[in-house]
């Protein structure tokens, strides 16, 4: 009995919400845990991640530079890989992505430039998350992966990526952005980073990827934490907290209310994700302690 009374409160405990910035992205315990080493990061994450970077963007540039898509356009992607000669802008799938992108553009427009100089697109390849920018500024297409492979130009994720740029050409043009035609031109362009690796790392690919798409203007960076295997599971908690105590998540104060942070300071928590372009400062009171 006494098991069957924890079992149900772990099962309930995974299942708390602990992000909520809107009603198509909300992350569960069960979600954030994800990101911890030796599992496969959620979907999810990667959904709720970009919106602070679209929010950032949109709040720091008169003009925005940059806009970020989530994962919401996997099951669509994957139907297209399996038959990819047999698609045609016509198809039934390519629609369904365009609606999907219709709709995350209509329910969050007022942080979406659709004419900025970067476009990145998640993609996600039997568990392995990747990115694509569509790089408007070196006119190429460039694949932000943590995994190196022997012919990448012909790697499932670069045909994935060559996939998602063409149907963001067509969708561009659908909505009236001019430059939408020249991306079918452009070269897709492997970035080699420091840890970038030929050994898969599917586990650890979405953190690499929200990485990249926080800090990534279009040349490689370093990143010391980012290389190193003991520094990513911190690195891991910062991004987690930053996800949880952003200012945009509607149960923010709710889930500060239930939790007790254990740091040093017992009155405070400071998260500070620095980019060379952006600093991203949270700072969440925790309870006092008694």
């Amino acid at each position: 009995m006494l098991r069957t009374t924890a079992s149900l409160t772990t099962v309930t405990c995974r299942k708390e919400d602990l992000v909520d910035y809107g009603p198509n992205a909300r992350l569960q315990r069960n979600d954030v845990l994800s990101m911890l080493p030796n599992k496969f990061t959620s979907s999810s994450v990667i959904e709720c991640w970009v919106m602070p970077l679209n929010r950032i963007e949109s709040e720091e540039n008169e003009i925005q530079r940059m806009t970020f898509f989530g994962l919401h356009h996997t099951e669509v992607l994957t139907r297209l890989m399996e038959t990819p000669t047999q698609c045609t802008p016509n198809d039934n799938n390519y629609d369904m992505l365009y609606k999907q992108w219709d709709n995350y553009v209509n329910e969050y427009g007022s942080t979406i430039n659709l004419d900025a100089k970067f476009i990145f697109i998640p993609i996600m390849v039997d568990n392995h998350i990747a990115c694509v920018c569509v790089n408007f500024e070196s006119r190429t297409a460039d694949i932000l992966d943590n995994q190196s492979h022997n012919d990448p130009l012909n790697s499932d994720i670069c045909q994935a990526s060559k996939i998602i740029v063409s149907a963001m050409s067509d969708y561009l043009e659908y909505k009236g952005i001019g430059k939408g035609c020249e991306i079918t031109g452009f070269p897709h362009r492997p970035i080699k980073f420091e840890w970038t690796r030929s050994r898969p790392n599917h586990e650890e690919s979405g953190i690499f990827t929200m990485v990249h798409m926080l800090i990534y203007e279009g040349q490689p960076f370093v990143h010391d934490d980012l290389g190193s295997k003991i520094n990513r599971r911190y690195l891991v908690l910062q991004l987690a907290a930053a996800l949880i105590l952003a200012d945009m998540n509607n149960i923010r104060a709710k889930v500060m209310q239930d939790v007790t942070l254990c740091v040093s300071r017992k009155d405070s928590i400071l998260v500070t994700l620095k980019a060379k372009r952006k600093v991203v400062q949270i700072l969440a009171k925790s309870r006092s302690s008694k």
